[in-house]
This record gives C-alpha cells, structure tokens and sequence, in this order.
C-alpha cells in the first residue's frame, strides 16, 4: 500500500536498516481467530485470477481464540493471510455463500453486494482450517466458518 508522505530520497540515503522487513505471509493454524477482514474484488476482467472472476478476503490478526491443535503457536497480532473464492464454480460458489451467510445473520438480508461492503473493515470471528494444492506444495487457510463481532 502506497504512503502519502513516502520519500524516496530518504530510502535511497538510509540503509538496508532503514527498509521494512517483508511481510511473512503464511496460512493461519487451524483453530478460531479474531480478525479484520478487507475484501478485494477480483471480478473485473484485469483483475481476476487465472481467468476466474473472484473474491479475495484478507485477514489481519487480532488475536488466536483457540487453537485446534495445542501444540500449535498462536498467530502473532498483524499476521495476514487470505482466502480465495472463485466465483464461476459450484464449489468456490458454495464456500462464498457460507461466508455470506453468517454475514447476513449479523447484518440481515441484503444483496450479496451490500453483505460485502458491510464485511469489508469488520472485525469477525473466523474458523480456519489448511488445504494443501493437489501438487501439495503450496498450503492455504480456508475459513471454516464466520461470525461477525
């Protein structure tokens, strides 16, 4: 995200100590988490991913209410990860709709655009499990379920 105040000429005379570290951008533990969700809209034609008009939800860290496994480490507040769902499938529909749900039960019924605009910027609830990709070579966070605080 692009600061107002960024001064290039200040970066360029400090050192590396200077520069932000980058991010670590992993899938959360299993378990329930406080977050802050930004949606991005990846339905526009130079926006979608592979081809696939979607949704992306970004999750900020509050805090880990409870971990499935003990053995886990909590998520550090900050940590970010997001999930994916892809909208021209029966499957990435599905999981959408779930979603959609438990924000229509805290926000009442609205079109799906509006149930958006209202879960952007909210402080939810989320249940989180891993996937793995079919190589299994990349993990993700899916959310297993939601409620809005």
């Amino acid at each position: 995200m692009a600061q107002d105040n960024f001064d290039i000429t200040a970066m360029l005379d400090g050192t590396l100590d200077d520069l932000s570290d980058l991010p670590e951008f992993k899938p959360y533990p299993a378990g329930t988490h406080a977050v802050v969700l930004t949606i991005m809209d990846l339905t526009a034609k130079d926006k979608r991913v592979n081809g696939h008009p979607g949704f992306e939800f970004k999750m900020k860290a509050i805090e880990t209410l409870e971990l499935a496994d003990s053995n886990e480490t909590p998520l550090v507040a900050g940590a970010e990860t997001s999930c994916l769902y892809l909208l021209d499938n029966p499957i990435g529909q599905g999981s959408f709709k779930k979603v959609l749900q438990s924000a229509a039960e805290h926000f009442g019924a609205k079109s799906n655009r509006d149930l958006l605009a209202d879960l952007n910027g909210a402080t939810v609830a989320v249940v989180t499990r891993q996937r793995q990709n079919k190589q299994k070579t990349q993990t993700y966070t899916d959310i297993v379920e939601m409620k809005v605080a």
